[in-house]
């Protein structure tokens, strides 16, 4: 049987608001947001191209583990 390279697919986590353009832009991760480190570092805003720090009250995201 072939091996393959299973490998973890990034997904939106949530959003946040850029700080150099203001704009509501989507964080991007390959695990839940139940599971980061915070204060997260985001190397590369899809806004701006620059580097942020996020604390997790900075993320708009549904509920962590599912509506009730």
């Amino acid at each position: 049987m072939p091996s393959r390279d299973v490998g973890t697919r990034e997904f939106e986590i949530g959003k946040f608001v850029c700080p150099t353009t203001k704009a509501l832009v989507p964080l991007m991760g390959r695990e839940s947001l139940a599971f980061l480190h915070w204060p997260l570092t985001v190397e590369k805003c899809p806004g701006c191209g620059e580097t942020h720090v996020l604390n997790l009250t900075d993320v708009q995201h549904p509920p962590l583990y599912g509506y009730e």
